[in-house]
């Protein structure tokens, strides 16, 4: 891998300057130095060497950015660890495992949110592999259509919980569509996951006052923790930001796993 690169940027420094010779005696600082000199009078050596070399190049860097992540959640976990985070879970959508599972991820999350979209993703993937986690989702909506959303995503579960969870993942899948006409767009979503919209709608309608108090608790909590957009994640009390990759929120249910509590309150 990188080796090679390396053999390659070396190769390339002997072409272009036959007058160090292999078997003359440098000394490594006088070797560092020439070196230097010819690669900065002809750079194009390096990007040579690192075009011919740029899937290699990539997986290291990659790599080094990987390690570099998990050292920091690490550090930052271990702060975590010390406070624990009290949310309320009364009405909110949950799926996998049952109260009281020893993990509980929950997402403050926006159905509107192109990173909450492909977070979902990742934690789809995760309940799959680990069906002894509990996620919970709370909504942390910018903006009214977000908001709208969350009424009826939250008003569906109450009604039909599984088909509320395909409403959800509807969201995501037509997020474009519905961002660009929420109203057109809602009732088809709710029909197409076997609920029916007409029902549901006033169902949301008549429930507006307890639905925007859970959204409204909701954004408060998301505050008090020092959440700024979404998504944010809690793998109980290790908090996780942004669409992270699935190794993160691995990492997070093994780190997590040590400390056991009740989550929630």
């Amino acid at each position: 891998m990188i080796r090679h690169a390396i053999q390659s940027l070396i190769c390339a420094f002997t072409l272009a300057a036959p007058a160090f010779a292999a078997d003359q005696p440098y000394e490594e600082r006088e070797f560092a130095d020439k070196l230097r000199k010819v690669l900065s009078e002809n750079p194009d050596i390096v990007m040579n060497v690192l075009r011919e070399n740029s899937a290699e190049l990539f997986s290291v860097v990659q790599g080094g950015a990987e390690a570099q992540r998990h050292l920091q959640l690490n550090e930052q976990w271990e702060n975590d660890v010390l406070t624990h985070k009290k949310y309320s879970q009364t009405g909110r959508p949950a799926i996998g495992a049952e109260v009281g599972a020893a993990v509980t991820v929950v997402a403050y999350s926006d159905l509107t949110c192109t990173y909450c979209r492909q977070a979902s993703k990742t934690i789809s993937a995760l309940l799959k592999n680990h069906p002894e986690v509990r996620f919970i989702f709370k909504s942390n909506p910018n903006g009214d259509v977000g908001r709208h959303a969350s009424r009826w995503f939250y008003e569906a579960y109450r009604m039909d919980p599984v088909k509320a969870w395909k409403l959800h993942n509807a969201f995501f899948e037509r997020q474009e569509d519905y961002k660009n006409d929420p109203m057109g767009t809602v009732k088809e979503l709710a029909a197409s996951c076997g609920l029916d919209a007409d029902k549901l709608e006033k169902s949301v309608y008549d429930h507006l006052k307890a639905l925007d108090g859970m959204i409204d608790k909701d954004k408060e909590e998301a505050e008090s923790f020092g959440f700024s957009g979404t998504p944010y994640f809690l793998v109980n009390d290790l908090v996780l930001r942004g669409a992270l990759p699935l190794a993160s929120f691995e990492d997070a249910l093994d780190f997590a796993a040590k400390y056991k509590r009740a989550p929630g309150k």
